[in-house]
């Protein structure tokens, strides 16, 4: 049997929420949220079915900011994050990129050595949203990290200015970009070749 994709309408709720039991223990979309998405995310709620069996739905949103992440439980999904990420970091050993792990994020001195740093922070402290999101350091002076944050979130009636160069104090900077019991900290420097 072919299956079909297609995108998902108010009538398919109930198919929805019992794919959603199925397939979560906890944090579960409701049906509120479901019928958001269907009638006015902006994005697309896809759904995948063989005949009458529901196979699975996909959420597609076209702007970040949302919190439908869900960070992994399942401890498959782990070991499969973690067989992933060991073979990211030796393809990462094996290149030209120069690599450092640990140690402090010295902006002011990536900065003036012409170095643009890309960081992970969590959304957290900007939007409420628990999403781990990249945002371009743009300067740092003694009292703030200025940061360019391309998520612009056109529901609060922000403009991309809105989102260009926001002050951010270095408590609060170290606070975002760092993650889980470990402080785990990401972050890339580009520099022009």
């Amino acid at each position: 049997m072919n299956t079909c994709f297609r995108l998902a309408v108010l009538e398919d709720l109930p198919e929805l929420l019992q794919l959603e039991e199925q397939c979560f223990t906890t944090d579960r979309l409701n049906s509120r949220s479901f019928q958001w998405m269907i009638t006015r995310a902006h994005g697309q709620l896809l759904v995948a079915q063989a005949g009458e069996h529901w196979l699975g739905y996909a959420v597609v949103l076209f702007h970040r900011g949302t919190s439908l992440a869900r960070g992994v439980r399942d401890e498959h999904k782990k070991d499969v994050m973690r067989l992933v990420h060991e073979a990211f970091t030796q393809q990462l050993l094996a290149s030209d990129v120069e690599c450092e792990i640990g140690g402090p994020l010295k902006l002011p001195q990536l900065l003036e050595q012409g170095g643009q740093p890309l960081v992970l922070i969590s959304s957290y402290r900007l939007t409420r949203s628990k999403s781990p999101h990249w945002v371009i350091v743009t300067d740092c002076d003694d009292e703030f990290v200025y940061l360019h944050d391309p998520d612009v979130d056109h529901s609060q009636h922000r403009q991309a200015m809105d989102c260009q160069h926001v002050p951010v104090s270095h408590g609060e900077f170290d606070k975002m970009c760092s993650f889980g019991r470990g402080k785990l900290r990401a972050a890339v420097i580009v520099y022009s070749r």
